[in-house]
């Protein structure tokens, strides 16, 4: 097999690339530019393998680096039959550069990688994964904006007079109806709704604004419903076994599970348990003042994850004795509501690292 010679750092754009090409000692053996096309690449590509080039480092630039990364992969196997190992890197290594030039970021990037000092972001392992948690975080989005949808229909109907507890689907059929031109009260007593004060008489401009947000989450939620069909049968195919081992921690449903796998990619890059939660924003961070110390909430992690396991909670203290009386206990303490369903979640976010390293289904204690 033949040695590395070099490594090289890659300053990404989004019609070309800055290329430093590095010896094993730091001296510079080459500089050059390539356009982000595929002949392009494959030039890069060849040019790797001739060097004798095993290393690469890219900065993170927008979403122009997945396309770049995984297609010069490919084409470095294609050319030489061996895997190139490619690093994202995280931005935190590179936002001290003082005088920014292409040539001179391709440079420092190289250094850094050859001197083992690059803050490497995680990424999956090939484009399908990648492009599968592309899609987990579109559902997880749409969702966010479905609620946003729901809240200024809540807003629209309190200025109205009408406060409803919750948006049921009999309540939202109801209001289509009246939208749509039915008498209130035939509406509402037919989906076997009490008639509410203050929408007897709607003018064009209520009636508008309720058509278009009715319509806005009626359309958000068919869409969540294929995703989440989407998401299920893909997540079976990628992760096989792991998918299956983590639909046996309470709390985790099969979307919840999906979006846990899609997040983490590898729970063995995690030593402990402790690391998993640190990453999923679980881990209360401690603030000391005047020699007084209170743990507050985790400013850095992973904010998809932290939401998956906080909704895992919310579904674990109804159905799982142990993590239910532990978040009595809590309440009992005087912790408020969301502060007791994250400390679950922490306890959650072990049991699916401690299940996923092991490989063992999660058994109740």
């Amino acid at each position: 097999m033949k040695a590395e010679k070099c490594v090289a750092g890659c300053d990404l754009h989004r019609d070309f690339v800055s290329v430093a090409f590095l010896s094993l000692r730091g001296e510079l053996l080459a500089e050059k530019r390539y356009p982000v096309t595929l002949r392009g690449m494959a030039a890069l590509a060849l040019d790797l393998a001739a060097l004798g080039c095993r290393r690469l480092a890219v900065e993170s630039v927008g979403h122009f680096w997945p396309h770049f990364l995984y297609t010069l992969q490919k084409l470095y196997r294609e050319a030489c039959g061996r895997r190139l190992a490619a690093l994202l890197v995280n931005p935190l290594s590179t936002r001290g550069f003082g005088k920014k030039t292409d040539a001179l970021d391709a440079r420092r990037i190289a250094r850094l990688l050859l001197a083992g000092n690059l803050i490497a972001s995680n990424i999956p392992p090939t484009l399908e994964a990648m492009l599968f948690k592309l899609l987990c975080r579109l559902r997880h989005r749409l969702a966010q904006d479905r609620a946003k949808a729901a809240n200024r229909l809540r807003k629209l109907l309190a200025v109205l007079g009408y406060r409803p507890r919750r948006l049921s689907g009999k309540l939202l059929r109801a209001l289509g109806r009246v939208v749509g031109g039915e008498p209130l009260r035939s509406a509402f007593e037919e989906e076997g709704l009490k008639p509410p004060r203050g929408l007897e008489s709607l003018d064009a401009a209520a009636r508008a604004m309720l058509s278009s947000l009715l319509s806005l989450y009626a359309q958000l939620s068919g869409e969540l419903a294929r995703l989440d069909a989407a998401i299920a049968e893909q997540a079976a195919e990628l992760y096989g076994g792991h998918y299956w081992l983590l639909l046996t921690v309470p709390g985790v449903g099969p979307l919840l599970a999906a979006i846990i796998l899609a997040e983490t990619v590898d729970a063995r890059r995690f030593p402990s348990a402790r690391h998993y939660k640190s990453y999923c924003g679980l881990a209360p961070k401690l603030r000391e003042s005047g020699g007084k110390a209170r743990l507050g909430r985790c400013g850095f992690g992973n904010p998809v994850l932290r939401w998956a396991f906080y909704m895992a909670a919310v579904n674990a203290v109804r159905g799982d004795p142990e993590l239910r009386a532990f978040y009595e206990r809590l309440l009992a303490r005087g912790k408020p509501r969301r502060v007791a369903l994250v400390a679950v979640a922490g306890k959650l976010a072990r049991r699916c690292w401690a299940v996923l390293r092991s490989g063992e289904p999660y058994r109740c204690r």
